[in-house]
């Protein structure tokens, strides 16, 4: 805050610290809004900073009108993966989600990334897969879950149905390098006896892929306005595909500790 000399009584507040540094980037890249149209400089005191007021302002339009909610989450991501962001933030970001009925939650286990999940089991889930992918070094196939949860924030369901897909098929890949397409590597998969993975599991998967592939624009894009993917088919492969990794990577690691195939593990 700024105070008057003459008064004693506050004349102005500022944003000040490390949310001044959050706060300019965002207007920057949401609002196209420059550093000096939300500054303010005190005559009298001749110091210049970034004004509360202004701020307020300028988002004011942006939360308050017809802003797709994909565009505030990405806003409230930025926000929280900033390098300046203040780390109550995002634990208070986490905390506010957990206990609200949005069907969002935040993941922490990299950058702080908004993902889609309706119930605590599937946040679990996605969560494991999250770690394993990452601690396995299967860096392809963690990147195509989070975009998955990217592109669903934006309502591109296609593309997320598409990147939760092309997961699987990144660790599929991995332990069965030998074959291109997702449904004959699953099936070379099933006949690996040290893998041990149960036909039901590998045909329900391979059902999924069916869909997924025959569905319009979803394994190379396309129009969101054809066939009949929508948000209920997208958060569902999301946590759906996060699970098969998680499934594939156990599987992985049984075989190789039985001295079993390993595939190559990593990319």
């Amino acid at each position: 805050m700024i105070s008057d000399p003459a008064t004693g009584s506050y004349a102005l507040v500022l944003v000040v610290g490390d949310w001044e540094h959050v706060v300019l980037s965002l207007a920057r890249t949401y609002l196209g809004v420059p550093s000096d149209d939300l500054s303010y400089e005190d005559p009298v005191l001749g110091r210049r900073g970034t004004a509360f007021r202004a701020v307020r302002d300028a988002f004011r339009p942006f939360f308050l009108g017809d802003t797709p909610n994909g565009r505030i989450l990405d806003l409230v991501q930025d926000a929280m993966r900033h390098a300046r962001c203040p780390p109550k933030f995002v634990a208070d970001i986490k905390k506010a989600f957990r206990e609200s009925d949005v069907a969002y939650f935040v993941d922490t286990s990299g950058p702080p990334t908004i993902l889609p999940a309706a119930t605590t089991e599937e946040q679990e889930a996605i969560i494991l897969a999250q770690h394993g992918l990452r601690d396995a070094g299967h860096s392809a196939a963690r990147t195509h879950l989070l975009r998955a949860g990217e592109l669903f924030r934006g309502g591109q369901w296609r593309e997320s149905v598409h990147q939760s897909i092309s997961a699987v098929e990144s660790v599929a890949k991995s332990i069965e390098p030998s074959e291109t397409r997702l449904g004959k590597t699953l099936a070379k998969l099933q006949n690996e006896a040290s893998l041990d993975i149960h036909p039901a599991f590998g045909s329900a998967f391979e059902k999924l892929y069916g869909w997924a592939s025959n569905e319009p624009g979803v394994r190379h894009g396309g129009s969101e306005r054809v066939g009949r993917v929508g948000q209920a088919e997208a958060a569902f492969m999301i946590s759906a595909c996060a699970t098969f990794c998680t499934y594939l990577l156990d599987k992985q690691r049984t075989a190789t500790l039985s001295g079993g195939t390993g595939g190559e593990g990593r990319e």
